[in-house]
């Protein structure tokens, strides 16, 4: 590998990239620059094979699956490979059959995610900088204006006769902003499709990733990480400027999907069965199969897919991934869906019975009692892997997603297929995990294997909502089990005859539970005979 070019960058420029602040004094001299370059020379000679820790893979882009396969094909590159990061944002196939398509999933989402009340009052400012819903809603307006009662066929014979390319510093044109965007995203599912088609996907990936022998994680997400933003939140433009408001809008309606933007878009179920989320079975049971990859830590950071019936269910599957978990020696797994900042055309309808109480109906879009059921399924055949030691499960983003304003309106439990079989996890955390006390006795008992006694293991419950059982009959459990060295920790208990109980007596209650000191704790360890959830009853 031949070395950087930062090492013949002049001495100057080396000073600023590496922040010597006072050059006046303390740097005036620039002496221990050579040694510096030096050092850096020296480092790049050493390290160049293991340069390279972390890999993104794209499944929208053809270009990301050529250099990992680069990347492996260099015994030195692949020997520093460390982490591999799947995205799988997607090019939804139903979209890209047809402008008309396409015109109508723009259409059903941005009049969704926009609202007009909030416009009307800076429709005379002159001057002001316009964010992307600003000029989303703007390009509706205008697009009404445009089309009246044509349809889209005769948009897209419209547009053709407009030259795409060239601005007009003088209106939004929407036929033009449409069809632009179009032939971006056309393009885009056709770069999708050439990696995706046939299943081939995951075969090569998982031949690859038999080459990086020191891979410890594989990520599989589809939104960027670090920020939980919308479509074109960071975008600003000002309000005169059309040519940034078309560019803006081309960008935006061009991109691939993360999987809840599916749930924006009508018609429903063509849009549904684009989301590839049979990824999350294909992609563990291919590196499972192919000989030779372990892989430390498995972490799934999807948004809420709209339809989880899809995963499969049977028991054949179910083990097939349960021993795909196995062959790869999994320790760790981490399944967190996200959730955007603006997530959803979430509605929930509120009806008031005879007896003058709120009846919650729920809307088309949330979570069906299948849905979690199939999920459950999901989890419980990775949480039966042999080798597996250390599980986060977090659901706080997973409910905004799904649909709903609280854990409490979950249609059902999860659980009910986790740890049917002994396990030996040192470490199980839950968040946002609606549980049966059955359940959850169940997952104690058989995670969390007490059989070391100079071994701690930990068991941490975080908003955990226990939706049929109480929390004074889990604690009467565990202390039964008499496991000293299991340490269970607990903070913001949800429901199991909490929910009840009046604000003071609550907190009080909750304060029982948080610390580590408390009378909990010690009724659980057997220091103290009188449960201090009595009161509750």
């Amino acid at each position: 590998m031949s070395l950087s070019g930062i090492l013949r960058l002049p001495t100057e420029t080396l000073v600023s990239i590496f922040e010597f602040q006072d050059l006046q004094a303390k740097w005036k001299d620039t002496g221990s620059i050579p040694n510096i370059r030096l050092t850096c020379r020296r480092f790049c000679a050493l390290s160049s094979h293991l340069l390279i820790r972390k890999v993104y893979v794209d499944i929208t882009k053809p270009e990301t699956v050529d250099r990992l396969q680069v990347i492996a094909a260099d015994a030195g590159l692949a020997k520093g490979v460390r982490e591999v990061y799947l995205r799988v944002h997607f090019y939804q196939s139903w979209v890209a059959a047809s402008f008309e398509n396409f015109v109508s999933s723009v259409e059903s989402e941005w009049r969704q995610r926009t609202s007009p009340q909030q416009y009307y009052e800076q429709e005379q400012q002159q001057g002001s900088i316009w964010n992307f819903e600003r000029i989303a809603w703007n390009f509706i307006r205008s697009l009404d204006q445009t089309v009246g009662d044509t349809g889209h066929h005769e948009l897209e014979e419209q547009s053709t006769a407009n030259n795409v390319d060239a601005p007009d510093i003088n209106q939004i044109r929407p036929i033009i902003v449409l069809q632009r965007a179009y032939k971006l995203y056309k393009t885009g599912y056709e770069s999708q499709d050439s990696i995706m088609r046939d299943g081939d996907f995951s075969s090569v990936l998982s031949k690859t990733l038999s080459k990086f022998e020191g891979l410890r994680r594989v990520t599989i997400y589809d939104r960027e990480f670090h920020n939980n933003y919308g479509p074109g939140t960071t975008i600003r433009v000002p309000q005169d400027d059309h040519v940034g408001h078309e560019t803006a809008l081309v960008s935006v309606f061009s991109r691939p999907m993360v999987w809840e933007d599916a749930q924006w878009i009508q018609p429903t179920e063509e849009i549904r069965q684009g989301v590839p989320i049979e990824l999350l079975f294909e992609i563990p049971m291919a590196i499972g199969g192919t000989k030779g990859i372990k892989v430390d830590f498995l972490d799934i950071q999807v948004t809420t897919a709209p339809d989880y019936t899809r995963l499969p269910t049977n028991p054949e599957s179910l083990s097939s991934l349960t021993a795909a978990m196995d062959s790869m020696e999994i320790f760790q797994f981490g399944f967190q869906p996200r959730c955007a900042s603006g997530c959803g055309p979430w509605t929930i309808d509120v009806d008031v019975d005879d007896d003058g109480a709120e009846v919650r109906r729920a809307g088309s879009n949330l979570k069906s009692a299948a849905e979690l059921q199939a999920l459950d399924k999901y989890l419980g055949a990775i949480l039966d892997c042999k080798t597996l030691e250390h599980a986060d499960i977090n659901l706080g983003e997973f409910w905004i997603g799904a649909g709903f304003d609280s854990i409490r309106h979950a249609p059902t439990s999860l659980g009910i297929n986790w740890f049917r079989e002994s396990g030996a996890m040192r470490s199980l955390h839950l968040t946002q995990t609606p549980l049966t006390t059955t359940d959850l006795e169940r997952i104690v008992s058989q995670a969390m294997v007490d059989d070391d006694e100079d071994d701690h293991i930990e068991f941490r419950l975080h908003e955990v909502y226990l939706c049929n059982g109480s929390w004074k009959h889990l604690l009467e459990k565990l202390r039964m089990a008499k496991m000293k060295n299991v340490q269970v920790g607990f903070a913001h208990p949800l429901g199991g005859g909490l929910d009840e109980l009046d604000y003071e007596v609550y907190s009080s209650v909750r304060d029982q539970f948080n610390d580590r000191g408390s009378k909990v704790h010690q009724f659980i360890r057997g220091e103290i005979d009188r449960n201090p959830l009595d009161l509750i009853n």
